[in-house]
């Protein structure tokens, strides 16, 4: 199988396990573009596809700083962005709150500088957050989130692992110095011990993390020694969405949609628009003369405000009557333009 790529970005074209267990070439674009306020353009180093995860900490793991690009198929736009906070004016603060929009997309979040849980009073069974230490900027990871695992009991917050602020609470325990999260929702701002908000992020969800490892389907000794490596018979794909909860979009991103950073560069407001292309793939069966069209979805946008760029993924499926067996000489590849509704 031939792949003729006219565009100057880089794709890939696999065979895969799709939809209702069928097999499927899934053919992937990956382009990265450069931003500035109120413009974007093509980068000139193009961000290849991703074969694998990357991470923060590539020697311990730690949390993931880019997921894989190979999947057959995602039923959403994952919205993500991997970057930092900023005080206005890069003066010293307790907290500040930072927002993303991407079209419909859009999330804030509320950053802290550091802070533990204290005694109310000298005999007081009651807890009060400390002032806020004075911070300029802050890296948005989910390990300055809420969640962790309690090294004592050894209980967890199933929604974020690697989190901080998680607590088993009981009347022998003693949670004075205990550290909070730095990065809240302000929609669920945490008052009490006791209090279990969701974590809140830009950033990748991790696989293993609820609500998303629910929908990897049951992978019992039934599947592996009947199906695997095909997926279980009760597989979500909707598992293969990646961005926090809150920023998947349904129906997907189509180009043209405007971007908004709010408090996530030194300059403070940041205002750009995803650029009004597509991929058109077309594809030739060996049996049959004429080409065929391949519907590409934006399913990724992935944002990195440090270094002003952004990678956009589109990903289409051809159907294949086995995995062994393309059936297809060609993948042509090539950019169309998206006309602007008024």
């Amino acid at each position: 199988m031939q792949i003729e790529n006219q565009t100057p970005f880089d794709s890939i074209a696999l065979p895969m396990h799709g939809r209702a267990d069928r097999a499927t070439l899934a053919v992937i674009v990956k382009a990265t573009f450069a931003f500035a306020l109120d413009r974007t353009g093509v980068a000139a180093d193009q961000v290849p596809i991703a074969y694998g995860d990357s991470f923060y900490d590539e020697k311990e793991g730690g949390g993931i700083r880019y997921e894989s690009d190979l999947a057959p198929y995602k039923p959403k736009t994952d919205v993500v962005l991997c970057g930092k906070a900023y005080t206005p004016d890069n003066q010293p603060a307790g907290q500040v709150d930072v927002g993303l929009r991407v079209g419909p997309a859009q999330k804030r979040l509320r950053v802290f500088g550091r802070r533990l849980w204290n005694h109310a009073g000298v005999l007081s069974r009651r807890y009060e957050i400390t002032e806020a230490e004075p911070f300029v900027s802050c890296a948005l990871r989910y390990c300055d989130a809420f969640g962790g695992i309690d090294q004592v009991t050894g209980q967890y917050f199933d929604q974020n692992l690697s989190g901080k602020g998680f607590c088993p609470v009981s009347k022998k325990a003693n949670l004075a110095g205990k550290p909070l999260p730095l990065i809240e929702d302000p929609r669920h701002l945490i008052k009490s011990p006791a209090d279990r908000p969701p974590p809140a992020g830009f950033g990748f969800y991790h696989r293993a993390w609820q609500p998303r490892a629910a929908l990897a389907g049951t992978r019992d000794t039934t599947w592996r020694l009947e199906r695997s490596p095909r997926q279980p018979h009760d597989f979500n794909y909707h598992f293969y969405n990646g961005a926090h909860p809150d920023l998947q979009v349904k129906g997907y991103l189509k180009g043209n949609e405007p971007v908004e950073l709010i408090q996530l560069t030194p300059e403070g407001r940041m205002h750009f628009a995803l650029p009004g292309i597509r991929p058109l793939c077309r594809v030739l069966r060996t049996q049959n003369p004429e080409e065929e069209k391949i519907a590409m979805n934006l399913d990724t946008v992935f944002i990195e405000p440090e270094v002003h760029r952004f990678c956009l993924v589109w990903r289409g499926n051809a159907a294949l009557v086995e995995l062994s067996e393309a059936g297809i000489d060609r993948v042509t590849l090539s950019i169309e333009s998206i006309e602007t509704k008024s």
